[in-house]
């Protein structure tokens, strides 16, 4: 089975920051898809594990990197969408979001999160259904031939949340890539 890594947002905000009051990534210039892109970097060089990983390449736009997934994957692999949540300064967690059609996800998507939990210490805000966003829909979710899960690692607005992102995060999802798939 291979996992795929993508990355959202890519470099389509650069100027975009969650949160004005976001003092440590708008003061040191950092964007969601910089720090989300860290970790995919960093799990790519650390990763022992018993599948193998495919960490999206860089300059794709979402309907890219799905149509991307779609030419190299089979039915039976596993894509994961990586992002930072936005929202107050005293906002904390990651959620994991799946395709609302397909409910028994929701299970595998508390495992992730409890994981990330566990292993980074960022809160588990739990599984959601991707009808439960702002859009209604996440294509990232719906439209990738196999099975994906758009995981929110934790808030931009918040430091620990990025301190724990950044110090944790490529080895909460080996953990989570290891024992959850």
């Amino acid at each position: 089975m291979t996992v795929f890594i993508s990355c959202g947002h890519n470099n389509a905000r650069t100027s975009w920051y969650s949160v004005t009051r976001d003092n440590w990534a708008v003061g040191n210039g950092f964007t969601e898809y910089q720090v989300v892109r860290k970790v995919a970097n960093q799990l790519l060089k650390t990763y022992a594990g018993k599948h193998k990983l495919s960490i999206l390449p860089e300059g794709l736009n979402l309907q890219d990197r799905i149509k991307f997934i779609n030419a190299n994957a089979k039915t039976w692999d596993i894509c994961i969408e990586l992002h930072m949540n936005s929202g107050p300064a005293v906002a904390s967690g990651n959620e994991v979001f799946y395709h609302w059609d397909y409910p028994k996800m929701a299970s595998t998507c508390d495992k992730i999160s409890k994981t990330l939990e566990k292993w980074m210490w960022v809160i588990a805000r739990g599984a959601k259904p991707d009808t439960s966003t702002r859009f209604g829909r996440l294509g990232f979710c719906r439209d990738t031939t196999p099975v994906a899960y758009l995981i929110e690692l934790g808030f931009i607005s918040n430091m620990d949340d990025i301190d724990d992102v950044w110090s944790k995060g490529a080895a909460s999802l080996t953990t989570v890539i290891n024992t959850v798939f």
